[in-house]
């Protein structure tokens, strides 16, 4: 009952058979239940045009079964429409189906035909049309019952057979399923007892490496415990001999500084004798004795050129250098256009000693060491806030 559903799928079907040029006989047979469809709706005019287009390709093709049915339904069409065209479409389709043998179509050739001849008042005619519907309608009735009961036996004795089947089929799956289960039950318990063999045997043997493994790290904490008593013992060696180390160089420190101070004190000391000593001679001077001036000017001459000589420097220099290595050279690079007065003073200065006693060393008057001093922040480039000593303190 669904005809435009119906209708989709009957064209859809048409379009693909002739993009693909097949089964024209198919396509003949489509436009004939389109035609169908039409009558069925009340559209006799399209329902006509299908059946033409249908009995035009049956000719032409020279498919006479569908061309009887084709036949028919125009003639039922025209029927339906009070048309005495329909009379020949009707016959020429009871023609074909006799011709060919075809009960079926005969039976409702006879009935349309019975149908017509009453519509118009031709009652002999529908009558006998009629009787030949009835005859063959009864005969195919007795053929189709007969065939009917034999199909309906065959089924029955098919579904016996069905459930006869089913039923040794089912107890096959019953014995399958015991036999199944049987067989699972067996290789379950043969699985459990490899597993419980293998993990009693896993579980020994783990327990076998952890006895191992427990008494190898007893001895290596053994010879950890043994290594660290070792490496503390020889720990406490190297802190002895540090110390001892540097117990002795701050004992030598401590005599190089001794002797370095005394370098230092002798220079002083030889410088504040040998200033009393010109005090002295500059009195004896100041006598009328030609010939004490003239010795007097000897004696004076003497210790101007002995004053602060060279042996007494480097007799310090090598004492200052044990103590403070490469003090000289180091600031010798950083500055080189320093003077050999000027090394002397940055290295008294690195003694800390002070401008009064700098001046008695070099033999120069205390404001002579402080324009000195202001010169080197110069070469030095300290700031006002820097510290000159503290400066030299760095090399």
């Amino acid at each position: 009952g669904l005809l435009d559903e119906a209708k989709h799928y009957y064209l859809q079907s048409i379009a693909i058979k002739e993009e693909m040029g097949v089964d024209i006989s198919g396509i003949i047979k489509l436009r004939n239940n389109l035609g169908v469809i039409a009558r069925e709706r009340g559209d006799h005019e399209k329902a006509l045009t299908y059946y033409h287009e249908a009995l035009q390709m049956a000719r032409q093709l020279n498919d006479r079964q569908t061309e009887a049915s084709v036949l028919n339904n125009l003639g039922t069409i025209l029927m339906m429409e009070g048309d005495d065209e329909a009379l020949p479409y009707l016959e020429e389709s009871l023609d074909i189906a006799m011709e060919l043998q075809l009960p079926q179509q005969q039976r409702i050739n006879y009935d349309n035909l019975h149908q017509f001849h009453a519509n118009r008042g031709n009652y002999e005619v529908a009558y006998s049309y009629l009787q030949r519907y009835q005859v063959l309608n009864d005969s195919l009735f007795s053929v189709e019952s007969a065939a009917r009961i034999a199909e309906l036996g065959a089924i029955y004795d098919t579904e016996i057979k069905e459930q006869e089947n089913l039923l040794l089929k089912e107890q096959a799956e019953v014995l399958r399923a015991r036999f199944i289960m049987v067989s699972i039950s067996v290789l379950a318990t043969g699985v459990l007892a490899v597993l419980f063999i293998v993990l009693f045997n896993l579980k020994r043997k783990s327990l076998r490496q952890s006895k191992a493994l427990l008494q190898s790290q007893s001895e290596l904490n053994s010879l950890e415990k043994e290594k660290a008593r070792q490496e503390q013992q020889h720990l406490k060696e190297l802190l002895f001999a540090e110390e001892e180390i540097t117990r002795l160089q701050k004992s030598q420190l401590e005599g190089k500084n001794r002797e370095l101070a005394t370098s230092a004190m002798l220079i002083l000391n030889k410088n504040d004798i040998l200033n009393e000593v010109r005090q002295v001679a500059q009195k004896a001077l100041e006598g009328e004795n030609r010939e004490r001036e003239q010795c007097i000017r000897q004696l004076l001459g003497d210790i101007e050129r002995n004053i602060d000589i060279d042996e007494q420097w480097q007799l310090f220099k090598r004492h200052f250098e044990s103590v403070h290595s490469g003090f000289f050279q180091l600031l010798s690079d950083r500055f080189p256009d320093l003077t050999h007065d000027e090394l002397k003073l940055c290295a008294y200065l690195r003694m800390n000693f002070s401008s009064k006693e700098i001046a008695r060393m070099l033999n120069m008057a205390v404001e002579s060491v402080n324009t000195k001093r202001y010169r080197l922040r110069k070469k030095f480039r300290l700031q006002n806030e820097e510290n000159l000593i503290v400066f030299l303190m760095q090399f």
